[in-house]
């Protein structure tokens, strides 16, 4: 052979042998496999090889994407950076495929929670929590929907959580219940607090009360194996509260009352008399507008000792039937409109209007009050419930009653958020602490009369 030629390769029966036995390891060997035989499930994990390409451009023009050929002319397979599982689900026999991590000890864990969750399925130990998962966000959000009804939670509470919850979802992407995360609720929010919507702190809150309590039923339904909002938690609303109310003083109170009592307006179909009885009986009792909207005659107890009112569970804040003492000054008001209806009867005392900001609004600027004091505190419906814990913090009655009678399971919210006093009250209080750089006063000694 000439000293210039290259080298001849494998021909024959060699070559034929080195292609035969290159594809029998192609074919058999394809991706590396991890297998466990645990449990009734075969569970394996593997990285999955796809052949190497590359994209050939002709003369003229075209192109075409080609295999990469090794030394023998076999296609070059790569390997998968991700693991994935395979096994087969024992009650039906298909083939069950999922995807794994990067990491192979995360991919056994899942590997694990599906083997486990498959075996106990076959048994008839546990619902189905996998494929729970992988269906559609629109399910979840449905049967959240019939178990806040269920609960006998109000129809306003119901389509408020419903409708944000889901915003935060179709603002995150949300598919499927496997996919909730926190950083996209937060971020979601910070957006539309940016945005021209311009969502207040406390706002924002009520969306993420409601995300939490989905999360929360989820896991509790066993839809999802963990809490992926476990760590959330509410913002500080203190630096952005846009809407503060005020506390009515007696002097206003008694201005309101009267005026609106011979209001000949009818406002939203109230006249002034039941306006007037409206507006007293949230003072005397701090009820909110929603308790006093179905409050019954049949919940008036006027006789007892002491007089109460009742709130029926599905419409009080803390869904529990709340029973509540009434002052009495309110009971000689009430007893004519008892008097004028059935005790038994189911009907409403009061045809109390929804928006009830706009009612009181007209009385008090009938009755020449401010709406606003000097600090942008503002005077509207919820404001006589502001009302009701200032005059009890005014007349001294010790902070658990007080708790108790506004029905708060947090004390800060009793005289955090209620218990306001204006800056003439703070004065007069400050008035009976003395100076402390004052001169000490003499007592004069009394000089005892001599007797004659």
């Amino acid at each position: 052979m000439p000293a210039d030629s290259a080298p001849a390769g494998p021909t024959g029966r060699e070559a034929g042998r080195r292609v035969a036995a290159g594809r029998f390891l192609s074919c058999m060997m394809r991706h590396p496999t991890n297998t466990l035989h645990t449990g009734a499930t075969e569970m394996r994990i593997y990285k999955p090889r796809r052949r190497k390409t590359r994209l050939l451009r002709h003369a003229d023009g075209t192109r075409e994407r080609v295999d990469v050929l090794d030394r023998y002319g076999l296609p070059i397979y790569v390997e998968s950076a991700k693991w994935y599982i395979e096994c087969r689900d024992p009650r039906t026999g298909k083939p069950v495929r999922r995807a794994g991590f990067v990491d192979e000890a995360a991919t056994w864990a899942k590997a694990n929670r599906l083997q486990e969750d498959l075996d106990r399925q076959a048994a008839g130990l546990r619902p189905e929590s996998f494929e729970r998962e992988r269906r559609g966000m629109g399910d979840h959000v449905a049967a959240f929907r019939r178990a806040l009804d269920a609960k006998g939670n109000s129809a306003r509470h119901v389509t408020k959580t419903i409708s944000r919850l889901s915003a935060v979802a179709g603002g995150c992407g949300w598919r499927h219940a496997d996919a909730i995360a926190l950083d996209p609720v937060m971020a979601y929010l910070a957006d539309r607090r940016a945005g021209k919507a311009g969502l207040s702190l406390g706002t924002c809150n009520g969306y993420l009360r409601a995300v939490r309590a989905f999360s929360k039923w989820l896991l509790r339904t066993g839809r999802i194996r963990r809490d992926p909002l476990a760590g959330l938690r509410l913002f500080n609303t203190a630096p952005d509260r846009r809407t503060v109310r005020r506390a009515l003083s007696d002097d206003e109170l008694r201005t309101l009352f009267e005026a609106t009592e011979k209001s000949a307006a009818v406002r939203q179909g109230m006249p002034g008399p039941a306006r007037a009885l409206l507006y007293r009986l949230a003072v005397a009792t701090g009820f909110r507008a929603n308790e006093l909207r179905h409050v019954r005659p049949a919940d008036f107890d006027l006789d007892g000792d002491p007089p109460t009112v009742a709130v029926a569970a599905s419409y009080s804040k803390r869904r529990r039937v709340d029973v509540q003492t009434l002052p009495a000054w309110i009971v000689p008001r009430l007893r004519p409109w008892l008097d004028a209806r059935p005790s038994d009867d189911a009907e409403p005392l009061l045809r109390v209007p929804r928006d009830t900001g706009r009612m009181i609004k007209a009385d008090l600027e009938a009755a020449s009050i401010p709406l606003a004091d000097g600090q942008g505190r503002v005077a509207d419906f919820h404001a006589l419930r502001v009302t009701a814990g200032t005059r009890l913090a005014l007349a001294g009655v010790p902070m658990k009653i007080a708790q108790d009678l506004l029905r708060h399971s947090d004390p800060k919210l009793t005289f955090g958020i209620y218990a306001h006093t204006d800056l003439a009250q703070r004065a007069a209080a400050l008035e009976a602490v003395p100076d402390p750089e004052a001169p000490p006063t003499r007592r004069r000694r009394r000089r005892k009369k001599r007797s004659k």
